[in-house]
């Protein structure tokens, strides 16, 4: 491990950030370092965890330095950030709050952990959200929850948190969501540093039509996209970042109910049968600039975006804690096969569609649904395509793979069972189907995310 350390509490000089650099180089326990350390009188901190460690020297152990406890030093780490945020008010609360005392060796200690803690690790990466009326309340709280449970996570673990979660409004102040509760903005946008931000995310909602005539809104989102390491949206947030030209060449998604309208953007593949379009490394999807389907689908964003900050274990601990699994894949299909459409928008298949999940194991060839129908099989084939958007055999797929896969979770039935049960006949058909739709083995599936 590297040790860094910060030489006398009550001032800094250029001789002792010279020993500090050479107890770097060397090698925190080397005997080098230990013979440095005992000369100027260097405590040692942890860098890897922010915790300070006790120099051992040939007599035993012995404590070279100001003490200062763990739960301190991650105080003083977390006082730093909002000082170097000039988040002055946030700053004098937490102060407040933690009884932490402000005067210069604070400072001073403060500051040289601040030069010396690895950055891609200690610091906080801020996620911004933004806020207007009529926003979808679930869009925004659900993913920063996901991001709040993960500094959790990282608390139980002893470390520091990893995010910090700023909600911005046009205007500092309440604004009431859809859902007729009121949620505070933090900020206006227009006064956002963008520089500190990390991630932001564009939440959606009834009032996304009013957003996207802002001109100066969708002006300050481009200046900002290439400004911030990554930009998403929620829901029907995605209208925004189409207006604002930002998904032009680009894949997209977002809720099943405003794919349509999303496909009137001619520069931008539209691909609505995903949850979400992020991809870490580029190659399913984005690591830039991505979306989101409806709902449930921005939490599934947020912890893919936690899986590729702080890994898979702590992504997977946020996951049980929220009672969700990790990972439904971003481009899995983002609403159940067996939920049938509005009977109100498929009123001629209403009841085909209202029959077929409980006949599964049955012949569901397009003749026998057509007799079904009473109507000719290309009728039936159109009627499938214009109303529910795919043809007869492939929603008969989907219906049975969703069916498939619930049975699998609950653990309930074996692979050659949920076969025969689900209609696949040999378990051989339904290896390949996971695999064509889930790019999983129903065994690792099972075994994955069953009871």
């Amino acid at each position: 491990r590297l040790y860094f350390v910060w030489a006398n509490l009550y001032g800094v000089s250029e001789e002792a950030w010279d020993d500090a650099r050479l107890l770097v180089q060397v090698g925190g326990e080397s005997d080098d370092a230990l013979d440095v350390a005992r000369r100027r009188d260097l405590f040692v901190v942890d860098g890897a965890s922010c915790r300070l460690a006790l120099l051992r020297d040939r007599s035993g152990r012995t404590h070279l330095g100001e003490d200062a406890t763990a739960p301190l030093i991650d105080k003083l780490h977390h006082a730093l950030l909002l000082w170097k945020a000039e988040r002055r008010s946030d700053l004098v609360k937490y102060l407040l709050a933690h009884d932490l005392p402000d005067h210069a060796p604070f400072w001073k200690l403060a500051q040289a952990l601040f030069e010396v803690l690895p950055r891609d690790e200690e610091d906080w990466k801020l996620i911004a959200a933004l806020l207007y009326p009529d926003v979808m309340s679930l869009d925004v709280t659900g993913p920063l929850q996901v991001f709040a449970s993960a500094n959790l996570e990282r608390e139980r673990q002893g470390l520091p948190a990893h995010y910090q979660l700023r909600l911005l409004g046009a205007a500092e102040g309440l604004v009431r969501t859809s859902a007729g509760i009121g949620i505070q903005a933090e900020q206006s946008w227009y006064d956002l540093d963008v520089g500190e931000v990390d991630t932001l995310l564009v939440p959606g909602g009834l009032g996304i039509e009013t957003l996207r005539q802002d001109a100066g809104l969708l002006a300050w989102l481009r200046d900002l996209e290439p400004r911030v390491r990554r930009l998403g949206s929620v829901c029907s947030g995605a209208l925004l970042l189409a207006s604002a030209g930002l998904l032009d060449g680009r894949r997209a998604t977002t809720h099943w109910a405003y794919v349509d309208e999303l496909g009137t953007f001619p520069a931008i593949a539209v691909q609505g049968d995903r949850l979400h379009t992020y991809g870490p490394q580029g190659r399913d999807g984005d690591p830039h600039v991505f979306t989101s389907a409806g709902v449930t689908a921005g939490i599934d964003l947020a912890l893919a975006l936690v899986e590729a900050d702080l890994g898979r274990p702590l992504a997977l601990a946020v996951a049980r804690r929220l009672v969700m699994f990790l990972r439904r894949p971003g481009g899995q299909a983002q609403f159940s096969a067996c939920l049938a459409p509005d009977p109100g928008r498929t009123p001629r298949l209403a009841a085909l569609l209202d029959w077929i999940p409980g006949h599964l194991g049955e012949d569901l060839g397009l003749e026998r649904l057509a007799e079904r129908a009473h109507m000719p099989p290309r009728t039936l084939s159109r009627l499938f395509s214009r109303e529910v958007g795919m043809g007869p055999g492939r929603y008969v797929e989907q219906v049975r793979l969703e069916t498939a896969r619930v049975l699998l979770q609950d653990g309930q039935a074996s692979i050659a069972t949920v076969s025969r049960l689900c209609g696949f006949g040999h378990p051989e058909n339904l290896r390949r189907t996971f695999h064509k739709h889930l790019a999983v083995s129903p065994q690792d599936y099972a075994a994955r995310f069953g009871a």
